[in-house]
């Protein structure tokens, strides 16, 4: 069985986006700083992520804010 490619990124408010989606987050690399945030299918989370970038991704507010909360307090607590 072939292994899922996961999408990996340090961008906070990227992570929060893509999180604010509804995608499932697989975990946080803590090696090194910044840390990785870890987004299971690679696929969905590249597309929201150039959606993302070029300020096309359509998200509600109050998901995004809540998102970002969640997490720097998982961040500050590693």
């Amino acid at each position: 069985m072939a292994e899922k490619k996961n999408y990996k990124t340090q961008d906070l408010y990227e992570a929060a986006a893509i999180y604010a989606k509804g995608e499932k987050m697989a975990g946080i690399e803590t090696e090194r700083k910044p840390y990785t945030f870890v987004f299971e299918n690679y696929d969905i989370c590249r597309s929201l992520s150039m959606e993302y970038i070029n300020n096309e991704l359509a998200v509600l507010a109050k998901d995004y804010a809540d998102a970002v909360k969640l997490l720097k307090s998982r961040v500050n607590t590693l």
